[in-house]
């Protein structure tokens, strides 16, 4: 009787156990359609088909992350050129590098749609030994992760009003984020900074001693040249089937365009 006992709570140990590790072994959902783009089933994320669940599902959850192109609603892309000012010759796409090594870990992306909303979209690729993600609200994230200044003419300086500027309400790793921007109401970067709020007027909090009305946005609706500079910081971890790090401390990688102030031509349809 005290065997038979045992061996049924062994077995029931040893179904756990199998199951735990099913479930560990499980891909992220997204993953499989990321790894078949590009050349992303070469990336360490996908040859360890990784559980790591990012908060944007590997590029396909809109509108944490929005992508514009000619075959959407087919992923990646959820964007198509009919909503886009000048279709797909509208987007701007550059290339996110470490200056420091000369890697390029994604690409951004830039375009206006019809109703006067900028989008910028940030999306990372894969490595062959690590895997780079955007952090926001976790262990080893970086001061800062996201910086845009956005001008409607040349500054310099190029101070930046667009600071960690993650989906509201949502945390975690990103392999994608994308930010939408009334042209209409764009943060002065010299006297407020974006904040998302009801309690915020248009979004963008006032920097210069609290006072809200010696900082209104600016209108760049009716601009025709747009000046942007775009930076970022990259926490490359190592995924496994297990999770999103192998236990390690991350390393980081600080990427930008490779040239210093990017200019975009603002169609006006």
């Amino acid at each position: 009787m005290r065997s038979s006992k045992s061996s049924a709570v062994n077995l029931g140990f040893l179904i756990l156990v199998y199951l735990g590790v099913e479930t560990e072994a499980a891909a992220a959902p997204g993953l499989s359609s990321w790894c078949q783009y590009g050349q992303h089933m070469s990336s360490l994320a996908c040859r360890t088909e990784t559980s790591c669940q990012t908060s944007d599902a590997w590029w396909s959850a809109a509108p944490s992350c929005l992508l514009p192109g000619p075959t959407a609603p087919q992923y990646p892309y959820s964007v198509p050129p009919t909503s886009i000012c000048g279709g797909m010759a509208g987007v701007l796409s550059r290339p996110l590098i470490d200056p420091s090594t000369q890697v390029q870990y994604g690409n951004y992306y830039v375009w206006r749609d019809y109703f006067d909303t900028l989008t910028v979209t940030l999306s990372l690729d894969g490595a062959a030994s690590s895997q780079p993600f955007l952090a926001w609200a976790m262990q080893y994230q970086p001061a800062l992760s996201l910086s845009l200044a956005l001008l409607g003419g040349f500054d310099v300086d190029m101070p930046a009003a667009y600071l960690n500027f993650f989906p509201v309400g949502v945390t975690g790793l990103f392999t994608c984020v994308s930010l939408p921007i009334k042209l209409s109401s764009v943060c002065e970067p010299r006297s407020s900074v974006y904040s998302p709020s009801p309690l915020v007027p248009n979004n963008c909090l006032c920097t210069l001693g609290g006072i809200t009305g010696i900082c209104p946005p600016m209108d760049l609706t009716k601009v025709p040249t747009l000046y942007m500079q775009l930076r970022a910081t990259l926490t490359l971890h190592a995924p496994s089937a297990a999770g999103c790090n192998s236990g390690v401390p991350p390393t980081y990688a600080n990427v930008q365009d490779t040239v210093p102030t990017v200019v975009f031509s603002n169609p006006q349809n």
